[in-house]
């Protein structure tokens, strides 16, 4: 009986034994992620301390260097002690950019932090190389009995199954301690020795705290505020996808009913001859269109030769003149003219015909008493005749009584003048 008495009391012991262990999460042995705070990312809960420039995205906060060889710094405005608890806590989610070698670290003030990180190369005592655009989780822990622990992981924070990358600790100086413990701290994250100026770049996206907080939030959104922003957002657009299917609808009534409107007007194959015609017209327009620039053309051909015809007629008749002048210059002087116009017309201005054999080359004739023509045989045998008149030669076909003409014969010929009328 003894010995029952002795396993069911041990049985007891067992049972609350578990009973214990299920409830250490619940009585806070066990810290909870919902005792962290989260300071928000955007610029007016964080501090640009460097000349770079910084950007809100989806992924955090970006800063960026500004030369060669320059830092970056950036931390919050929210400030955090533990003096309302014994230990302090701050997770740090980061990552980091360079093309070139670089310098990066994430802490607290008076040097509690991790170590410095390099890109590419290790250098000097900085031996950790971080790999570009790769998430970092740091976790910085600070005691009552002031030691600290700075941890870096991949993956996730170390306390999250995290892979450790870096950790550092140590303990704190009694004067560092009480500034931690009960000043006002920020958050910082920092790069230096930047080789590649404005192409270096660190991202934060996380910074959570279990300390006090001693900046105040109101300035921030709240969850529940921004919940609300995004179901006005979407309130505010769907009123207005809506607005624009009212007026789609509307459009959409319009065209109908000038359809109709024309479909009373006019039947499908009225529409359609009209149309035929109206592309006939067209097509005539177009036709005639071309065909009078096709005449157009045609009679300007017409015109330019015509008138190159007649600049080659005016040319040969200046030719004959100055042929005529220039024979008259050779054969008489002005007065053996004036005398031999009057022997000829003298001579055959007595009769209403007569008859020379003449050679070819230019020849001075006369009328006869009356008015009359010059002919040949064989026929075609005068190329011109000429009639001096008021300081120039102009072509005649008919002879004036008493007056003296010149005709070029174009080959030897019987020349024959006789009055039109006897």
């Amino acid at each position: 009986m003894k010995n029952s008495n002795t396993v069911q009391k041990y049985h007891y012991v067992f049972i609350l034994f578990l009973i214990l262990m299920l409830s250490f999460p619940i009585l806070g042995i066990e810290k909870a992620f919902s005792n962290y705070i989260e300071i928000p990312l955007r610029f007016n809960n964080w501090e640009k301390l460097s000349d770079g420039n910084w950007n809100e995205t989806g992924e955090g906060i970006i800063f960026y260097g500004k030369s060669f060889r320059d830092d970056g710094t950036m931390k919050s405005k929210e400030t955090i002690n533990f003096i309302n608890q014994d230990d302090l806590e701050v997770r740090i989610k980061w990552k980091a950019n360079s093309s070139y070698f670089a310098i990066f670290w994430v802490g607290l003030p008076n040097g509690v932090g991790t170590n410095w990180f390099s890109t590419h190369v290790p250098y000097a005592d900085i031996r950790d190389v971080l790999t570009n655009d790769k998430w970092y989780f740091t976790r910085i822990a600070v005691s009552s009995d002031m030691a600290y622990t700075a941890i870096t992981s991949t993956e996730n924070y170390d306390t999250d199954n995290g892979n450790i990358f870096q950790s550092v600790s140590g303990e704190l100086s009694e004067e560092k301690f009480n500034l931690i413990k009960k000043g006002s701290n920020s958050v910082f994250a920092r790069f230096g020795d930047n080789y590649k100026g404005s192409e270096t770049y660190m991202v934060i996206g996380e910074v959570q705290v279990n300390g006090t907080v001693l900046t105040d939030f109101s300035n921030s959104v709240s969850k529940a505020e921004l919940d609300a922003a995004i179901e006005q957002a979407v309130s505010d657009k769907n009123n207005i996808i809506l607005q624009k299917e009212n007026e789609i609808d509307q459009l959409i009534i319009n065209i109908e009913q000038k359809q109709q409107l024309i479909n009373s007007m006019y039947t499908k194959q009225q529409l359609d001859n009209a149309i035929a015609q109206a592309e006939s017209v067209k097509d005539l327009i177009i036709l005639d269109k071309n065909q009078s620039i096709s005449l157009l053309s045609e009679s300007i051909s017409i015109l330019n030769k015509y008138n190159e015809e007649l600049n080659q007629q005016v040319q040969n008749q200046k030719n004959t003149i100055e042929d005529l002048q220039l024979t008259i210059k050779n054969m008489y002087t002005e007065d053996q003219l004036n005398k031999k116009i009057e022997e000829i017309i003298a001579n055959y201005s007595i009769s209403n015909r007569y008859e020379l054999l003449l050679t070819k080359g230019w020849h001075l004739i006369s009328s006869t008493n009356s008015i009359s023509i010059a002919k040949t045989e064989p026929e075609n045998a005068i190329e011109v005749i000429y009639e001096f008149i008021r300081g120039s030669y102009r072509e005649v076909n008919e002879l004036q009584p008493g007056k003296g003409y010149w005709v070029k014969i174009i080959k030897q010929c019987k020349f024959i003048v006789e009055a039109t009328e006897k």
